[in-house]
């Protein structure tokens, strides 16, 4: 049964995110995200801890890294040690975590658009600006060319 387990555990290819299950369920969750990130951060820079309490991911567990090879020396490093009195089983999860995929998502776009607006834009034409009306009537000038004339 250790064999078909090693070949399901090889088939996945190595990515940021692992998954562990043979959790102790009966431990809190503030409790189990707390004690799996002091145990897993010692293996490099933790995205993510999800650790869901319901009935179908109770024992069950993703740590998410930043860094491929900081997920692969934490797997090969725990694998079956105990924790809260059950070993470990910890494999890489099916697909990366959407924290690095939205990650990476968003990487990409923020390329995108630094591409877009370093390559300089075509001019457009700009309307004539027309100045504001003045807030006072200018003085009136013939009054006083008027006035100089007469001297």
């Amino acid at each position: 049964m250790s064999s078909t387990t090693t070949v399901i555990e090889n088939s996945i290819p190595p990515n940021h995110t692992l998954y562990i299950n043979n959790l102790n369920g009966k431990i809190k969750k503030q409790q189990l995200r707390k004690s799996l990130y002091n145990l897993f951060v010692s293996y490099g820079r933790v995205v993510g801890i999800i650790a869901i309490k319901g009935i179908k991911m109770r024992g069950q567990a993703f740590i998410v890294y930043d860094d491929i090879q900081n997920s692969t020396a934490a797997l090969r490093s725990l694998q079956g040690i105990n924790f809260y009195d059950k070993p470990m089983c910890l494999s890489y999860a099916k697909r990366d975590s959407d924290a690095i995929r939205f990650s990476k998502d968003e990487i990409a776009e923020k390329t995108a658009a630094l591409v877009a607006t370093s390559q300089p834009e075509p001019k457009r034409k700009e309307k004539p600006r027309i100045p504001p009306p003045p807030s006072q009537p200018p003085p009136d000038r013939t009054v006083h060319e008027h006035h100089i004339g007469r001297n």
